[in-house]
């Protein structure tokens, strides 16, 4: 009788040997072998569980050794399909490196010759130097595996150093500070062997480049202060400096900062500083030192559009309508058409509001408006009714409104003109000629026609008739 694993390890090995060949149906047909003669043990026995046919097993053998060829094959081509990447692009990289280097030894040549070269190369080798021990950062790689590059940056460390800038009483003071490596370690480095008047623009160059590779504002700021304002670039400094703070949520020093950039520039670039140092002053309510910097402002751009528009603004808010209507005509002043048309406008009202709606100024604001913007209908009514009280300049603005349109319109303002003259001015002269204007204009125009022949009869111009 033949027996069975009951798959379960005895401590044999075979245990998956024997179910594979039950679990085959090849047993069946299995005969036990002769036992040699004179053996006792020569009567029929089950077979040992672990035999197994000999067709069964060279079939397994076989399968499996060739599954281990084709694994063998596949991981074989795909080493050999990356070392044939790697060395591909590794000889792209070689041949960009050698444009850019046969690129660059070609333009240093042009500028300057074999010394220019030295001297490039000299710079280039030292930044490799302090680039050498930087801190290795991950990158992906784009195949999508991360591996790791050296890049130039900031350590963690720190050191004791004396502060470079004099103090009062000529003691400095102990501080610490972080030392650099890469391109960011060579600058800092080199300010720190710099004369005074190199040191600070060493230092803004620092401090630039620290930015980009991602130094916060905080440390940027101590760096930018350790070398001081540089003689050859003072606005790029305050500029820096300013950016900082405001970064920071120093409005305060942000302010001193924009106040520092003023004092170094000229023209519209100090008003600038100057309209931010403003706003500064707003914010923290000291409203008075913010109109101190937009006088200040205006004294160093007086036709920048963007300092008189803030001050006129000011103007109006705190009621000084005589400063915010003087501002708004040098506004005027520096545009054309339309745009000074409405800078009149406001100013017109400004004066209504101050001295009257018929005062002289309130006229001739609305008088420059209009000259900047004949056309604008607004402006004609509302300088109509300014010279509500002097019916004559209001009988010549109708006139000259006659003279400018055509058909209809025209004939209308003439008809406007002459009534004027008559019933205000009692020049009955003027009329009629105003009259026969507005009916040239209009031919057709019965209803005008008609009121012409009854101002003929009351006035008894019987022969100026129609």
């Amino acid at each position: 009788m033949s027996t069975k694993s009951n798959g379960k390890n005895d401590g044999s090995g075979f245990d998956d040997i024997d179910d594979a060949f039950f679990n085959s149906g090849e047993n069946d047909d299995w005969t036990a072998p002769a036992a040699p003669a004179g053996d006792p043990s020569n009567a029929a026995a089950s077979p040992p569980p672990f035999v197994r046919p000999a067709g069964a097993a060279a079939q397994a053998q076989r399968a499996t050794a060739d599954d281990t060829e084709a694994v063998e094959a596949a991981r074989a081509a795909a080493q050999a399909q990356r070392e044939a990447e790697e060395s591909a692009r590794a000889a792209a990289e070689r041949e960009a490196v050698e444009a850019a280097e046969a690129a660059r030894l070609a333009s240093l040549e042009q500028v300057g010759g074999a010394d220019r070269i030295a001297e490039d190369d000299a710079f280039a080798r030292m930044v490799a130097e302090t680039s050498a021990s930087a801190r290795p950062l991950p990158v992906l790689d784009p195949l999508g595996e991360e591996r790791t590059e050296t890049l130039p940056f900031l350590t963690e460390e720190t050191e004791t150093v004396m502060v470079i800038e004099p103090v009062e009483g000529g003691v400095p003071p102990v501080v610490e500070t972080r030392r650099f490596r890469g391109a960011v370690g060579a600058l800092v480095r080199a300010a720190e062997r710099a004369t005074v008047g190199e040191r600070g623009v060493l230092f803004l160059e620092a401090v630039r480049l620290a930015r980009m590779e991602g130094m916060g504002a905080s440390e940027a700021l101590a760096l930018l202060d350790g070398g001081g304002t540089p003689a050859q670039d003072p606005a790029g400094w305050w500029r820096e400096r300013a950016s900082l703070q405001a970064e920071l949520g120093n409005v305060a020093a942000m302010r001193e900062s924009l106040e520092g950039l003023a004092t170094v520039t000229q023209g519209v670039a100090s008003a600038e500083a100057l309209v931010g140092a403003a706003d500064a002053a707003f914010a923290m309510g000291r409203a008075e030192a913010g109109i101190a910097n937009l006088r200040r402002a205006l004294a160093a751009a007086p036709d920048d559009v963007t300092v008189l528009e803030r001050l006129t603004e000011l103007a109006g808010r705190r009621g000084d309508l005589d400063a915010q209507a003087s501002l708004l005509e040098r506004l005027a002043a520096l545009h054309t058409g339309a745009v000074a048309a409405r800078y009149h406008v406001t100013r017109a009202r400004a004066y209504a509001q101050l001295a009257g709606p018929t005062a002289a100024e309130t006229v001739g604001a609305w008088k420059s408006a209009r000259a900047a913007d004949p056309g604008d209908a607004e402006v004609l009514v509302a300088l109509d009714a300014a010279l509500a009280g002097a019916p004559a300049p209001r009988a010549a603005l109708w006139e000259s409104e006659g003279a400018r349109l055509q058909g209809n319109a025209a004939a209308t303002a003439w008809a406007r003109a002459a009534r004027i003259r008559h019933g205000q001015l009692r020049d009955d002269d003027g009329a009629v000629t105003a009259w026969k204007a507005a009916l040239a204009a209009a031919p057709t125009a019965d209803g005008l026609r008609r009121e012409f022949d009854v101002f003929c009869a009351q006035t008894r111009r019987l022969p100026d008739l129609a």
